[in-house]
């Protein structure tokens, strides 16, 4: 009498589940490790032009995993682990002939387009004690981009991002796509929640990915000098690398008609045309009177137009509420200065909350205070 054994071989189904799962776990492994540049991201990269944008990473998921889970079919595994092997196996041939990715136009810790000229006149036009970050980022276009765009005219695009806060130093990366062609034209790290866009006028696609943030993706179309926006980011904790396999939260740009107008008025200053500047400053300062950034900037072109008077009265009204607003300080001391009030606008500086070293170095270094304040600079050193 013969026991019979039963044969261990497993069935079609097993093998198949265990290749589905070799690939799948390879997937996830290499897209939390690698994040932008995963195989998984930059297969999805091709598939969001021909499918939905914010499911190309889930697509992509589900062609390795049907992929790994095909091979089977092809080449029959002995046994489970072998398959799992099979799995990962269209992983690292997918790895090696998958499109590369494109970080030509990532660029990490950029510097703001005044951080190196903090002495000058330009820095006082966008600075103030609350929030450095007006000219914190922006976007230099790649290189086919530009060649294509060279002569068209360019805009400004001002993004408020809503629910996080101006003071963040966890970097959130914007990326900006052409809104047809779904190509990647500009990629930036950031810190705060403010963004600036300068591009050619067109139609954009702008996506935003900030950890403890729902990955958020709004449409963008540049066709004036100067606007800004807000836009609603939802806070989730869910982690960027999950969030890829849902999509983005697609949200509306919301026009903010006052905080355009600032930064028109804004863009006259730096221009040098202090009588337009000043012109949209007084539209602003109706809607918000009494906002200490925008009697900062107005007091500021009333100094640059030289009538000291009116940039005294504005600059006080800001270091009497706020004293440690110190671009309206060092500002109202060269008012002082250019009025013949050198004492006075000494007494400013000396004044309470104490300079720190930074902004005393700050105040010896600029150009328009040694230039109208030089009585006054050795008392100072």
């Amino acid at each position: 009498m013969s026991g019979g054994r039963k044969d261990s071989r497993p069935c079609c189904y097993d093998v198949y589940v265990a290749a589905a799962l070799g690939a799948f776990f390879l997937c996830i492994g290499d897209l939390i490790k690698n994040d932008t540049s995963s195989t998984v991201i930059r297969i999805s990269e091709i598939i969001g032009k021909q499918v939905t944008l914010g499911s190309g990473p889930l697509f992509a998921l589900i062609l390795i995993v049907f992929l790994g889970a095909m091979i089977c079919w092809v080449h029959s595994p002995k046994d489970r682990i072998e398959g799992f092997a099979r799995g990962f196996s269209v992983f690292a041939v997918l790895s090696v002939a998958g499109p590369t990715a494109n970080n030509s136009g990532e660029l990490a810790n950029v510097i703001s387009p005044d951080a190196n000229t903090a002495v000058t006149a330009s820095s006082v036009l966008s600075s103030d004690n609350t929030d450095n970050s007006d000219l914190l980022s922006f976007f230099i276009p790649l290189a086919y981009a530009m060649e294509d765009t060279i002569h068209a005219i360019s805009g400004e695009a001002i993004i408020l991002l809503k629910n996080i806060d101006a003071a963040s130093n966890e970097k959130a990366k914007i990326t900006l796509r052409d809104e047809k062609t779904k190509n990647i034209v500009a990629r930036q790290l950031i810190t705060g929640n403010k963004v600036r866009i300068r591009k050619p006028y067109g139609k954009y696609l702008v996506e935003i990915e900030k950890p403890g943030f729902r990955r958020t993706m709004a449409s963008l179309s540049i066709n004036k000098p100067v606007v800004a926006y807000d836009l609603d980011v939802e806070k989730n904790n869910t982690p960027i690398s999950l969030q890829k396999f849902i999509g983005y939260s697609d949200k509306t740009l919301v026009q903010s008609e006052i905080e355009s107008i600032r930064y028109q008025g804004m863009s006259h200053a730096k221009n040098n045309n202090f009588k337009l500047a000043l012109e949209k400053y007084q539209v602003v300062e109706h809607a918000l009177p009494n906002d200490p950034q925008i009697l900062s900037l107005k007091g500021y072109a009333l100094f640059k137009s030289k009538n000291y008077d009116k940039a005294i009265d504005v600059l006080e009204k800001v270091n009497s509420t706020e004293p440690g607003h110190y671009y309206a300080r060092l500002n109202l001391a060269k008012s002082y200065c250019g009025n013949g009030r050198s004492d006075e606008g000494l007494l400013i500086l000396l004044s309470e909350p104490k300079l720190t070293e930074e902004e005393l170095q700050i105040t010896l270094n600029d150009e328009e205070f040694k230039s109208i304040c030089s009585d006054i600079i050795s008392s100072m050193n």
